[in-house]
């Protein structure tokens, strides 16, 4: 079966490395010499798709790398190199081959960053960089490369046992992140958030509800993010985080009161990770929704009624986190919400 020709394609690798260095190659050499050791391998099985041949050689590669104490990028580099030269000599369609290359890339990075004790959610950005820098220089577009990044997030949070809403998150930071360093306007980076967090959600089988909540949040966090790397102050990022939310809420169809909550939502939870407390939260969540509700056509009434129901809805949150009761959720709630 596969798993016996995988141990066999690892075991080919690990000789070819041994042979690469005592014919005094470099070791960048060796690496690539054990990805094409565990490609031939593969080959030689029917049972092996190109993927799984690509796959073999990509991780042979970066274990060589690894064990010759060469540094995370590098490990990428030989992965991406070695699984694109495999994927090439199993006939796979040159525009599929950077997809490939930026895949082993992700998992190599990841491999090296778990290794480093790093936590998930940072083993998952990493891939998500790796894939993109990779998946770049092996000839994916600029709007390709946060596509890879996305996938290469959440599959490195799946193998960690993440939760759906993580991976859908994962994969949006991750693409977000890919696009601004591809030069992607910032417009095209929250874009490329709530594609990355939709495509996790789908492929996590999330409920329609759940999906499009996850792409509402990967779209504020995205201008949040963008926000923080530009000196933005917490409460800059959180309305930023507020706007972007409510316009992929309204994208997705969302009734004005709803996409007002999710404003304020989004609000809060970038303010919180830009250290606002509870009751800073509430503020930027109610002014969040009040700007959403006003952009959107709400009476001025409307909108202060939309403020108090964002407030109101981001002290639940807290509350549900610390395990009070629905009955002590929804007094906290009602007096925040009569409070705004």
């Amino acid at each position: 079966g596969t798993a016996v020709v995988e141990a066999a394609a690892a075991a080919a690798g690990a000789a070819a490395s041994v042979s690469a260095e005592a014919a005094a190659q470099t070791p960048k050499e060796q690496a690539l010499a054990a990805g094409a050791a565990a490609a031939a391998v593969a080959r030689a099985c029917s049972c092996m798709t190109p993927d799984a041949q690509a796959a073999n050689a990509g991780k042979a590669a970066a274990l060589s790398a690894f064990n010759s104490g060469l540094s995370p990028a590098v490990q990428a580099e030989v992965a991406a190199q070695a699984a694109a030269a495999a994927a090439a000599a199993a006939g796979v369609p040159a525009d599929q081959i950077p997809w490939i290359a930026a895949r082993a890339a992700g998992e190599a990075a990841a491999y090296a960053s778990n290794a480093a004790g790093d936590s998930s959610q940072v083993q998952a950005a990493k891939a998500g960089a790796a894939a993109a820098e990779e998946g770049q220089k092996a000839g994916l577009s600029p709007i390709q490369q946060p596509v890879a990044a996305g996938r290469a997030a959440q599959a490195q949070a799946v193998a960690k046992g993440l939760s759906i809403q993580e991976q859908a998150k994962a994969a949006g930071a991750a693409a977000a992140a890919a696009a601004r360093a591809g030069g992607l306007s910032l417009v095209k980076q929250v874009d490329a958030a709530n594609a990355a967090a939709g495509a996790a959600a789908r492929s996590g089988n999330a409920s329609g509800q759940d999906e499009t909540n996850f792409r509402i949040a990967a779209a504020g966090a995205a201008n949040a993010s963008d926000s923080n790397i530009t000196g933005g102050t917490p409460w800059q990022q959180a309305m930023a985080a507020g706007y972007s939310a409510s316009e992929a809420s309204y994208q997705l169809g969302r009734v004005v009161k709803e996409l007002a909550r999710d404003a304020g939502i989004a609000a809060a939870v970038a303010g919180e990770r830009a250290g606002m407390n509870l009751s800073e939260q509430q503020l930027a969540a109610s002014a969040a929704a009040i700007a959403a509700a006003a952009r959107h056509g709400l009476s001025p009434l409307e909108q202060k009624l939309a403020g108090a129901a964002a407030a109101g809805a981001v002290v639940a949150a807290h509350a549900a986190a610390q395990g009070q009761t629905p009955a002590q959720i929804a007094t906290v709630a009602a007096a925040a919400a009569a409070a705004e």
